[in-house]
């Protein structure tokens, strides 16, 4: 039966065979590399099995080739070979096949088949569509430097490597709920790619890759480390909902247009490093569960992290904003690092940010930012917890032996401490209300006597009250209160403390001008804060 179809081909005769067993070698193979055999026979095999090896190479086939639902069980061979019409090879299955080198000048049609022990395209061109739909593609693939017009590899599974290094995908090239064990895409030329709703097992790698026009990853699952470092993507980027569990790279990439990666997940570190993004980047709803580097990046649109979360750090350290960056109800768990960071806007809440990193420059415009939006209880928190941060390193610098420092950290240690540096005007008022509740108060009705003199009368008593006919405490209370307002001099005047206390004696007198003078001191604290928090703001 080989024989028959093989001298049917060389005598330019149709070959058109249905639901047979074709036992042998069908070989037509050209050593001669400087040019190739012609054959204008029509070839139809269908619903056949070929149970011998196939040779075809260095052969020009000017009619359609078709090979349906056809078994090869053997190796097959079409190296070199040129197709000047369509050709077919739907729902077949290969042992393995090499087409190499061939050039398939109209449109040729994979699709259904299974390549058991892998297949080789490396160096074929497809000047026409190709159509790899519904392929299992099980052993080593190799697309490498083949180029084609467009392609279709929809619902495919390569279960093994596929090399698609230097391919030229000069039309649209599609992937759509494709399945990759490793693939590499390394310096490619893709005019529009469509990967959406794929999954790639293993690692995938578009290194120095060229994407002209519109490119799409949506919902595609990346469960190996996905590498599309040095990537130029002049046309609109796609990733949104897309997930990266063992990590990825964009670094020293080139997004020319926007870029959406809106609800992605990234489960490992996230290298967007020295890249540059022309248009929109946005990050709405995206979660990283590792750290995320934007160092040294250039945004020359808005970068919208909008409900964004951030679990590790955030390096956005020497990156270069033009405009805003819309970070509303977007949360910043890990460290947030803004180290000569530029920024026009940023557009986020202090109560988002857990941690960020101290550096001076970095917590003053910050504060200055959120004053710009009215947000001046966010300014308050963040210039607290800066100067916070700069308490504990004063700290650390005098307990490493720096006497000059020492101080400066016994001054911060109070300003924190007896008004919140200046933020928090509920803290002097509460230590008011602790040394008129929790001390004064207790020490005058401690030393209150029927038969006391001294100081009473020093300021004089108008009415010779008994302070036990008063209530007690609450006189006590009453006096101390009206003795610490009056360290202000504007409240009220100096009370007229009741005869009756205990005999007079110079702590008596001390702990009166004492109570007066933290009373002022604490007004002005109080005074200072409030000023600071709602009037100046």
């Amino acid at each position: 039966m080989a024989s028959e179809i093989i001298g049917k081909i060389t005598n330019n005769a149709e070959v058109n065979y249905d639901g047979i067993v074709i036992k042998g070698d069908i070989c037509l193979n050209r050593t001669d590399d400087n040019y190739n055999i012609y054959y204008t026979s029509p070839i139809k095999i269908a619903n056949s099995t070929i149970e011998g090896r196939v040779t075809l190479n260095s052969v020009t086939f000017r009619e359609k080739v078709t090979f349906d639902n056809v078994k090869f069980l053997d190796n097959s061979y079409f190296i070199n070979s040129v197709f000047l019409k369509d050709v077919e090879f739907t729902n077949c299955k290969f042992y393995f096949a090499n087409f190499g080198e061939c050039r398939f000048d109209r449109s040729s049609d994979f699709s259904g088949s299974s390549f058991d022990m892998g297949a080789n395209f490396k160096n074929t061109r497809f000047m026409s569509y190709a159509n790899f739909k519904n392929c299992m593609l099980n052993g080593l693939v190799d697309f490498q430097n083949s180029e084609s017009d467009r392609v279709c590899f929809d619902n495919a599974n390569f279960t093994n490597t596929v090399y698609f290094t230097g391919r030229e995908f000069r039309n649209m090239a599609r992937f759509v709920n494709t399945t990759f064990k490793n693939a590499y895409f390394i310096f490619c030329r893709f005019n529009s790619l469509y990967m959406d709703h794929s999954k790639v097992r293993g690692a995938i790698d578009f290194r120095k890759s060229t994407f002209s026009n519109q490119t799409i990853f949506t919902d595609t699952h990346f469960m190996g480390y996905a590498n599309l470092q040095n990537c130029l993507f002049l046309g609109p980027l796609d990733l949104g909902n897309s997930t990266y569990s063992k990590g990825c790279t964009f670094s020293r990439s080139l997004f020319d247009r926007n870029v959406d990666f809106s609800s992605a997940r990234f489960l490992k570190a996230a290298d967007f490093s020295k890249s540059q993004f022309a248009g929109e980047a946005r990050f709405f709803q995206a979660e990283f569960l590792d750290g995320a580097d934007f160092s040294v990046c250039s945004f020359n649109d808005t970068l919208d992290l909008g409900r964004s979360t951030f679990h590790g750090q955030a390096n956005f350290m020497n990156a270069d904003l033009k405009k805003d960056i819309l970070a509303e109800d977007g949360q910043f768990k890990g460290l947030l690092n803004l180290n000569r960071t530029s920024y026009r806007r940023f557009f986020v809440r202090w109560d988002s940010i857990k941690c960020l990193q101290y550096n001076e420059t970095s917590y003053n415009l910050l504060v200055s930012n959120f004053k710009s939006l009215g947000l001046f209880e966010d300014a308050n928190k963040c210039y607290y917890r800066f100067m916070c941060e700069r308490g504990s390193e004063t700290n650390y610098q005098a307990y490493k032996g720096k006497i000059d420092s020492l101080f400066i950290s016994v001054f911060y240690f109070l300003a924190w401490i007896l008004y919140g540096f200046g933020t928090r005007p509920e803290v002097p008022l509460a230590w008011s209300v602790f040394l008129t509740l929790g001390i004064f108060a207790p020490f005058w009705y401690l030393n209150y006597t029927e038969d006391s003199d001294g100081i009473l009368e020093k300021y004089g008593s108008s009415d010779k009250t008994n302070l036990s006919e008063k209530g007690d405490f609450k006189q006590a209370l009453k006096l101390s209160s009206s003795i610490f307002l009056s360290g202000t001099k504007i409240f009220i005047d100096p009370p007229v403390i009741p005869e009756t206390l205990k005999k007079s004696n110079p702590w008596i007198n001390r702990i009166y001008l004492l109570e007066r003078t933290l009373g002022a001191a604490f007004f002005f604290l109080f005074f200072l804060a409030i000023s600071k928090t709602i009037i100046f703001n």
